[in-house]
């Protein structure tokens, strides 16, 4: 029987076997970035084909007049593309902005879809969908801007075999502690994802400018509206049907992200629950070898990461409670504790040696490995890489939120809590 005392002597030794297998999950992800191909110069078809962009909005009146004026500025020919805002049911003034801009500028390309009442971003995109006259579709966040050249980017992309092109997002609100913290988060998954396109594994869109050839989506049955991340679930469709995913790394857009704990916490949560939802809905592909390492590297792989955020969170409970009980033990049985606390300054012998190497060269190792990826990420995607608090905090904090995220989606997908679009 495992007592207490056997468990905290066993939970160094799992911290080490889980310092392993990131170690070699992370050798395993250099390889494939130093063998991978440089992506091509995108070709434009001539003539250039039509394509319909759909804007799904539900109370974004704050954002939706930025979002049109990029796609009225885009670097593509205006009798050439069309846009439809839906108006999910927003409670606020979206509608009425958007029928202000699209009256002001006349633009007969521009359409509002407005239903009066919500039905999630998954119908108001298929009720789009249906009206689509191109030849592509693209999905765009009401609170995304997209830069000029980024359509004609993501169309070179497209070949026969591909079912979808995304964008490289970044974030442009970059302010507070989360906003600084999730720019950088956004240039590691815009290098990770194209890491996983060269390799085959990409298997998720996003709303931040995700183009789709119309006539494969209609064929697989448009998006679902059954879960909470549409995005993530068409991509493994697709990747289901035998289609593969791109990303166009020099097509970039900007997304207004959640700044304060509490929005970071209700998109975190959506997220992972969709996350823990597809992957379920779509295990058959698993170490199925019809998919390639999408089936039998990179999905186990996802699930395999839960644990290890879940574990990062054990690891700082652990810490504190052994540390608290170190303190409290000492304060009440050491004369004179409190004053060699604050007085006396140890040396870095003395702090090396009070230190659990069991437990802190494993995550050391992790931090280092986390850094090199970071430096890989921004270097790749020609972002420069500042030393800030922000960045500390990051490697420091982030990783333990993510560990909260993935608990909090668990046990809301355990107990089935209500599931919305926020």
């Amino acid at each position: 029987m495992l007592t207490t005392k056997r468990c905290m002597k066993l939970f160094p030794w799992l911290i080490w076997i889980l310092t392993g297998i990131t170690l070699y999950i992370s050798i395993v992800w250099l390889l494939f970035f130093f063998i991978r191909q440089e992506q091509t110069k995108a070709k434009l078809p001539d003539p250039l084909p039509f394509v319909t962009i759909a804007v799904p909005a539900w109370n974004e009146g704050h954002h939706i007049e930025k979002t049109l004026r990029s796609l009225n500025s885009v670097n593509y020919p205006k009798n050439k593309y069309q846009v439809f805002v839906v108006n999910d049911g927003s409670k606020d003034d979206t509608a009425n902005i958007v029928r202000a801009y699209l009256k002001k500028h006349k633009l007969k390309n521009f359409k509002l879809i407005d239903k009066k009442k919500n039905a999630g971003k998954a119908q108001a995109l298929n009720s789009a969908l249906r009206q689509a006259k191109g030849e592509y579709f693209s999905c765009l966040d009401a609170d995304t801007t997209i830069t000029r050249g980024s359509l004609k980017r993501i169309i070179g992309r497209f070949d026969k075999n591909v079912g979808a092109v995304i964008s490289a997002m970044n974030v442009r609100n970059p302010h507070g502690l989360w906003g600084r913290m999730q720019q950088i988060e956004y240039v590691f998954t815009n290098f990770f994802r194209a890491l996983m396109m060269h390799i085959g594994t990409l298997a998720t869109t996003h709303g931040g400018l995700s183009t789709f050839n119309k006539r494969i989506i209609k064929k697989v049955g448009g998006f679902s509206e059954a879960g909470l991340t549409e995005d993530f679930e068409i991509g493994l469709r697709l990747r289901a049907n035998g289609y593969q995913l791109a990303i166009a790394q020099d097509a970039f857009t900007m997304t207004a992200v959640p700044t304060s704990f509490k929005q970071l916490w209700h998109q975190r949560i959506r997220w992972y629950r969709g996350f823990l939802i597809n992957h379920y809905n779509y295990r058959h592909m698993f170490f199925n070898k019809e998919f390639g390492l999408l089936g039998s590297f990179q999905m186990p792989l996802n699930l395999v990461g839960i644990p290890l955020a879940v574990f990062a969170i054990g690891l700082v409970v652990y810490q504190l409670f052994v540390s608290s009980v170190q303190f409290i033990t000492r304060l009440f049985t050491v004369e004179g504790y409190i004053n060699e606390l604050f007085i006396k300054i140890p040396t870095i012998q003395e702090v090396l040696l009070s230190q659990n190497l069991k437990i802190m060269v494993p995550v050391t190792v992790g931090i280092f490995i986390w850094v090199i990826g970071l430096i890989l990420s921004h270097k790749e995607t020609a972002q420069k890489l500042k030393i800030s608090p922000s960045l500390i905090l990051y490697l420091l904090i982030y990783p333990f939120m993510v560990g909260l995220h993935w608990i909090a989606a668990i046990f809301k997908e355990l107990l089935k809590r209500e599931k919305v679009w926020k």
